[in-house]
């Protein structure tokens, strides 16, 4: 079967000035899918393009000026982001993924940033998150002492290792801001760390309350699911010792 990657643009933009940014759903959190959700829908960013490719998701979903594809392409400042508002299918995310970064390497990108995240209870008292870079980001921008890389032997799994593994590849400079985020459940908190940090990196400021709005709610609804578990724990130990 022949390989499809084609980037439809709706406008003209110069990529020789621009950041790429992306995150992707995850068992940790699903940090950098939140995080880049958030930016898309919350802040002021205009979709530039569409993205099709081989084995393209076979989902489309109802916006409020019409349909939102699996993979569209979103400006918002000096960001081009990319939103995989559906997971790329693991079959094809070699190809997908090779053939976006010879693009964006064509294209004259500047650098690119990845959101993800790193499993919490592993966490440091003193740490909110750690990174990984390309060899070109660090020639580039040498990290600051208070950015810690992840520890060699971590591994990084999925689409956000895959872009990492190829913008080394193609000497693209490339970050990846990786906050602590709960595993098995979205973490807005973690998202709203990763875009703090990438704030201060860039310059650029982002409304986070929303996402600290939302974690605290998702930690009310955990916490009241904890105590109705503990409330009936209780109350089952002591139906038993009334017939001790």
């Amino acid at each position: 079967m022949e390989t499809i990657f084609q980037v439809y643009l709706t406008e003209k933009v110069d990529f020789k000035d621009k950041i790429f940014l992306a995150g992707f759903r995850s068992h940790i959190g699903q940090t950098g899918y939140i995080a880049v959700r958030h930016l898309v829908e919350n802040e002021k960013s205009k979709r530039i393009g569409f993205i099709d490719t081989t084995y393209m998701p076979p989902s489309a979903f109802m916006g409020k000026k019409g349909i939102l594809t699996p993979f569209e392409l979103y400006l918002h400042d000096k960001f081009v982001i990319f939103f995989s508002r559906s997971q790329p299918q693991r079959i094809e995310w070699n190809d997908l993924i090779r053939n976006f970064v010879k693009w964006l390497k064509e294209q004259g990108i500047t650098e690119a940033v990845l959101l993800g995240g790193l499993d919490n209870q592993f966490q440091p008292e003193d740490e909110e998150l750690r990174v990984a870079a390309t060899t070109q980001y660090l020639k580039k921008k040498p990290m600051e002492e208070n950015y810690k890389f992840i520890e060699t032997d971590l591994g990084i799994y999925g689409p956000l290792a895959l872009f990492l593994s190829y913008f080394e590849i193609f000497d693209v400079p490339a970050l990846a801001l990786l906050p602590y985020a709960e595993s098995g459940r979205p973490d807005p908190r973690a998202a709203a760390v990763a875009l703090s940090h990438l704030s201060k990196l860039y310059n650029v400021k982002f409304d986070i309350e929303p996402l600290i709005q939302d974690a605290e709610e998702i930690e009310k609804e955990i916490q009241k699911i904890l105590t109705q578990q503990q409330e009936r724990a209780d109350s089952e130990r002591k139906g038993t010792n009334m017939y001790i």
